[in-house]
């Protein structure tokens, strides 16, 4: 079992690695998974992050501040899903024709099952995730937040609704943010059909500080009257972190 703790140490880390082979003072991040976790550390560890990426966030503004008396929180040590649930998760979020290619999927999968040796001698094979007790990221800490962030939110995530990311944009204290909507994307982005161009919109974020040059506001990516056709900056990547060497600007 673990704990938001645990991961924050792990980014932590992250964030120090990048720092030390980039020879530079602050670092820039584009994390998924764990955005709860790196929007806690901007708090934890000042003046080391200079920009922020988070794709689906799940905030929640009523999060306690404090860790709970017992740690890790009772309950199940993990959750499991199979393959099929995998494929049914991904298709519920599906929106817009050909978003994603079925062997994309397939090989996540199989990524995921090769990753986790144990789980994949259960029944068919399941991906396990543990479960996190959370806490430390609300709307009394993410107030404070002064770091450009980047927020971007697909209209067909059904694992993090959009509603949340707004909420986030709302209470953030950084006088440099920004929210990305768009029709076109699930909470899978990263691996669906447009991620090349997710990636540039991240860079652009994380290089310039803003998007299709727009450096704040909530930016609404309209649903294609034709074949959807999307340009950069419409979303951004999802689970891995860039270290830039040189921030202009």
């Amino acid at each position: 079992m673990t704990t938001i703790a645990s991961d924050w140490n792990d980014i932590g880390a992250v964030v120090d690695y990048i720092r030390t082979l980039r020879h530079v003072d602050k670092s820039t991040s584009s994390p998924g998974r764990w955005a709860v976790a790196r929007g806690r550390l901007c708090r934890t560890t000042p003046g080391k992050l200079q920009k922020l990426v988070l794709l689906a966030p799940g905030y929640t503004r009523t999060s306690p501040t404090s860790a709970p008396v017992q740690l890790p929180a009772e309950g199940t040590a993990m959750n499991t899903q199979s393959h099929e649930e995998f494929a049914a998760n991904w298709d519920r979020q599906v929106g817009c024709q050909d978003q994603y290619d079925p062997a994309a999927s397939e090989s996540v999968w199989l990524e995921m099952i090769k990753s986790d040796p144990v789980g994949a001698t259960w029944g068919p094979g399941v991906r396990r995730a543990p479960q996190v007790t959370t806490w430390g990221w609300n709307a009394e800490v993410v107030a404070k937040t002064q770091i450009p962030t980047l927020m971007v939110s697909g209209e067909h995530d059904k694992q993090v609704p959009p509603e949340r990311v707004r909420e986030l944009y709302a209470d953030l204290g950084s006088h440099q943010k920004g929210i990305r909507r768009s029709c076109l994307f699930s909470h899978n982005a990263t691996w669906e059909k447009n991620h090349l161009l997710l990636f540039r919109a991240s860079l652009e974020w994380l290089t310039r500080g803003s998007v299709n040059g727009k450096q704040e506001g909530i930016l609404v990516q309209a649903r294609p009257r034709q074949t959807p056709m999307v340009t950069i900056g419409q979303i951004v990547w999802h689970y891995w972190t860039l270290g830039v060497s040189r921030i202009p600007g």
